[in-house]
């Protein structure tokens, strides 16, 4: 059994997910499928999703990758993906998730790779930009879907924190392009 916080749980915005191969031979790709039908899931229709146990049971019993929980806009959840910022070497995060994993307890957990963490709140994503590649930090609340692992980040929280004040922080720090270029030019 997984870690999973209750709040994430008990909706039902839960898909499964499969790794394939990217067809023009880029990075292998994570697909979400209907834990019921097997179909292909889309961030935009509700209909293809489904409840936790529904979607826990279809990912032993039909062998996809893992689960994956789909945000929806206006439903108090948001979720911040921090690529590659983990050396598993070294035990050691990079700056920018060392600061915001010490910001605000929350659930944490790392992404599939191993080398990415997924950060979840209460709240609601600040107007602007989504994401930031040179930080490598990316922030939503709909029409996205995270991977959901369960290896739950050591020291973090097992509830969702009310992210009000944190989630304007990330993003000023690390999404908004002016403000987190500058920050990162002066390091």
């Amino acid at each position: 059994m997984m870690s999973i916080p209750k709040e994430l749980t008990e909706k039902k915005q839960w898909v499964c997910w499969r790794l394939t191969p990217d067809k023009d031979g880029g990075k292998d790709r994570k697909v979400p499928f209907n834990p019921v039908t097997g179909q292909a899931a889309a961030s935009n229709k509700p209909e293809t999703w489904t409840d936790y146990d529904t979607a826990s049971d279809a990912l032993e019993r039909y062998g996809y990758t893992g689960i994956g929980y789909m945000f929806v806009k206006g439903d108090g959840i948001v979720g911040v993906d921090i690529d590659h910022c983990y050396n598993r070497e070294t035990d050691k995060f990079n700056e920018a998730a060392s600061a915001i994993i010490t910001k605000q307890p929350t659930y944490a957990e790392f992404s599939p790779s191993g080398d990415g963490v997924h950060l979840w709140f209460k709240g609601e994503k600040p107007s602007g930009s989504s994401k930031n590649s040179s930080t490598g930090v990316e922030m939503y609340d709909s029409v996205r879907y995270f991977t959901v692992t369960g290896k739950q980040i050591d020291g973090s929280a097992n509830t969702l924190a009310d992210g009000i004040d944190t989630l304007d922080w990330i993003h000023k720090n690390y999404i908004d392009k002016k403000k987190a270029d500058k920050k990162k030019k002066k390091s």
